[in-house]
């Protein structure tokens, strides 16, 4: 019941851009911007986020993975029953 009263609330808009500008555009901080930037947009949990591969066949686990399209990208995701997909447009900046 703890767990309930405990619920963390979703960063803002905002506060993802603070995160961000404070990252520099070396190789570390390109890759941590991504990942950010893609998990806020996809809506994604921490624990969704590390369970994606590169590729389909990069794990055995097989929870899921980026798609990197030509109009931005696809995030297959395996669900209790199934499963997701969820489509992430490349912005325009």
């Amino acid at each position: 019941m703890d767990d309930l009263l405990n619920k963390k609330e979703p960063i803002s808009p905002e506060e993802l851009l603070e995160m961000v500008a404070q990252l520099t555009f070396g190789l570390r901080d390109m890759r941590d911007r991504a990942i950010l930037l893609l998990g806020y947009a996809a809506g994604l949990r921490r624990s969704e986020i590390v369970g994606l591969d590169v590729n389909r066949d990069d794990t055995d686990e097989e929870k899921g993975w980026v798609e990197i399209e030509d109009g931005g990208v696809v995030i297959v995701q395996r669900t209790k029953t199934d499963w997701k997909e969820a489509e992430v447009a490349r912005g325009s900046s």
